[in-house]
């Protein structure tokens, strides 16, 4: 019999990373927007973590300990950090550089598609809530739609080809949807 079990891959992560991350949004806020044009958040990460200490963890538990430990310990140093990274970054606005970018393989590709045609689809309808649906939102997003819909009826969501499609799939003999 064959395993349909999910298989996750133990992986890590360095918690500094989404400290500084919420620290460069809250400050961003606190910018102008004369001033903020020129502060791109990547280089103010960058900047900061190379100037703070690494926080790995390999677990949830491991990852509560290390946030706790930076509140106490690296709070006011991520707060600082943060501010010298986005005066640094901002002195040269006319700085010429060459950005690195990521390189996607086709099936994230397509999940970023399906992901933006779902936003699309749920702002059509008047479903969507958040600005934007990401990886992060997705289930509480996709949950508050359907609750929405089922308050106010499904009839009317679907047009004549999407609701044909739906069908076919509810069909047990259909083998397309397998």
């Amino acid at each position: 019999m064959k395993d349909t079990s999910e298989y996750h891959e133990r992986t890590y992560e360095n918690v500094m990373e989404s400290l500084v991350a919420k620290e460069i949004k809250r400050q961003m806020k606190l910018l102008s927007t004369k001033v903020a044009q020129y502060v791109d958040p990547v280089d103010v990460a960058t900047y900061s973590l190379n100037r703070l200490p690494p926080l790995y963890a390999a677990s949830q538990r491991g990852r509560e300990q290390q946030e706790k430990h930076a509140q106490t310990e690296y709070k006011e140093q991520i707060q600082t950090t943060v501010r010298l990274a986005i005066a640094a970054v901002q002195r040269d606005p006319l700085r010429i550089s060459n950005p690195l970018v990521e390189v996607f393989d086709g099936d994230y590709l397509k999940a970023m598609k399906s992901l933006k045609e779902l936003e699309d689809w749920l702002k059509k309808l008047g479903l969507l809530t958040v600005r934007q649906i990401d990886w992060e939102n997705l289930l509480t997003t996709v949950k508050g739609a359907f609750y929405r819909a089922s308050r106010r009826g499904f009839e009317g969501y679907l047009n004549s080809e999407e609701e044909s499609q739906f069908r076919q799939s509810d069909n047990p003999n259909n083998s397309s949807f397998r």
